[in-house]
């Protein structure tokens, strides 16, 4: 029996009932949620009792031999409760044959803020079937050649100023990085599909990426978190459009899926499960791939690691990566591992000088992708080339960049207003602190505590006028929040950093 469950942000969704009395990620603003301990049964015992008699029936009636089948089928069937059978058909393939029946139509359900141009990138526009979509990609270096880059697909179903901060460490690494806004978010044309159309999203995206002509074609990549984490998979099962992948903290597995809100197709259809979940289609990876989960995400742990061996076992360079810490916590360390995994996949070629990129073009191509999914024969719709213009409210890029780290300029900017603290969480409040650093103080603190375990960096705010800077944290039994590696991280940013307090939040 699911349990229901409601969130600080507002929203309300449903857990098994295997998490009572612990917390679970809310999948509309990837906090944690309390689940409540009262909604919880006990299992009863009559099913056990009348399996047993039946057992006993089958050794007395039938003999031994078919009561040792029957427990050893029973058995299996304990060891694979929840598994997806892989299938034999393509991805690509399965996608050019099936189209997605919503039963409801409409943009994502998440709430969303209005788009706006981080510093050091710039806007571009990118088609998807019959829609212009927005993504934002960093301004062109100030030094020539072309450079790897990485699709970076966002947590949650709506895009955040905090997720151009979470790929930072890509742009550390000499990376580019391009952020697409999906079909229902923030306002963008389409209907919401959860896992499904998305993934056309995200091939498009990539296409249009690899026109620019400060990007290495040949050294084009893809990572996400949480529900972007799901469509990095779901994307190189589809195409090879990219040289590796990495996914932290993906469902590999819809079954798990329960809410109302999210669920927007018939979910007694088991086709609409399989097409929306990487497990059943573990065989058609495309490209390299490393699955990062938390060792406190209990209810990832099977998904990713049963997707990663059905592929390894067809041949697939695929593997699935346990990392110290939660839903958030997990992905800096996760980040850095899948930057080396990425530098080992790279294409050795060296890159060709700026310029010389051979235009792409098609007069006669269509830029409209079919309804459900890619072309068969695992063949992408090819998109006519058009030249790269930059939105007219994108600032020039600007002249005096600094060094090849590509790290974009801190430009000040307005901080994101504070979000709530998750039930059964706390505030903590540091006080007398003075920024010096570059930038705008907001970004820098939530950058920095992306760093620290059982901190809620989106719920970073901080008062230059109270002198205060407060976020939330996690609360567990027998984890402790430490708060000398919160304030080394601040200080690293540019902060100094004065008493703290801690303020209990409400459950």
């Amino acid at each position: 029996m699911s349990i229901p469950v409601h969130c600080s942000c507002g929203k309300g969704f449903v857990a098994p009932p295997h998490l009572a009395g612990h917390q679970a990620v809310c999948p509309f603003c990837g906090q944690f949620a309390w689940v409540p301990a009262h909604a919880a049964r006990r299992p009863s015992v009559l099913p056990w009792l009348v399996g047993g008699l039946v057992v006993v029936c089958l050794f007395v009636v039938c003999g031994g031999v078919a009561g040792v089948l029957l427990v050893r089928s029973v058995a299996t069937a304990v060891q694979t409760a929840g598994a997806m059978p892989v299938q034999q058909e393509d991805y690509a393939v399965a996608r050019s044959r099936f189209q997605t029946t919503l039963q409801r139509r409409g943009p994502s359900p998440q709430d969303s803020y209005p788009l706006t141009t981080p510093p050091g990138a710039v806007r571009v526009q990118y088609p998807s079937g019959d829609r212009q979509l927005t993504a934002f990609v960093d301004a062109p270096p100030p030094v020539g050649g072309r450079r790897p880059a990485v699709v970076f697909l966002h947590g949650g179903f709506a895009y955040g100023e905090e997720d151009w901060e979470m790929a930072q460490p890509f742009r550390d690494a000499g990376y580019l990085v391009m952020i697409p806004v999906l079909r229902g978010e923030n306002g963008q044309p389409g209907d919401f599909t959860l896992f499904y159309d998305e993934v056309d999203d995200v091939l498009s995206a990539a296409r249009e990426l690899k026109k620019l002509p400060y990007v290495d074609t040949n050294n084009v990549f893809v990572a996400g978190h949480s529900a972007g984490g799901t469509l990095a998979v779901l994307s190189v099962l589809a195409s090879d459009e990219f040289r590796a992948a990495a996914a932290y903290s993906g469902t590999m597995n819809q079954s798990i899926q329960f809410d109302p809100e999210l669920v927007v197709y018939d979910r007694s259809d088991p086709r609409e499960l399989q097409m929306r979940s990487p497990e059943a289609y573990a065989g058609s990876f495309k490209s390299p791939a490393q699955l990062y989960y938390g060792t406190q995400e209990y209810l990832l742990k099977d998904g990713n690691t049963r997707t990663a061996a059905a592929a390894a076992a067809r041949g697939h360079n695929v593997q699935a990566m346990p990392v110290p810490g939660d839903h958030f916590s997990s992905v800096p360390p996760a980040m850095q591992r899948s930057i080396a995994f990425f530098n080992q996949q790279k294409d050795r070629r060296p890159p060709a000088p700026r310029g010389d990129i051979p235009a792409k073009s098609d007069p006669g191509a269509t830029p409209a992708t079919p309804a459900g999914g890619d072309v068969a024969e695992n063949t992408p719709p090819r998109i006519p080339s058009r030249p790269f213009t930059p939105a007219d409210d994108d600032p020039p890029p600007p002249a005096d960049r600094p060094g090849p780290s590509l790290r974009p300029p801190s430009i000040p900017g307005p901080s994101l207003p504070q979000r709530p603290i998750p039930p059964g969480g706390a505030v903590v409040i540091f006080e007398s602190v003075r920024y010096e650093g570059e930038g705008d103080a907001g970004s820098a603190a939530r950058r920095a505590l992306l760093r620290v375990a059982f901190v809620n960096p989106l719920t970073a705010d901080y008062n230059a006028e109270t002198e205060q800077l407060t976020f939330g944290v996690i609360t567990r039994r027998g984890f402790s929040f430490d708060t000398g590696k919160a304030k080394e991280a601040l200080e690293s940013a540019g902060f100094s950093v004065g008493a703290v307090t801690f303020k209990a939040g409400s459950r």
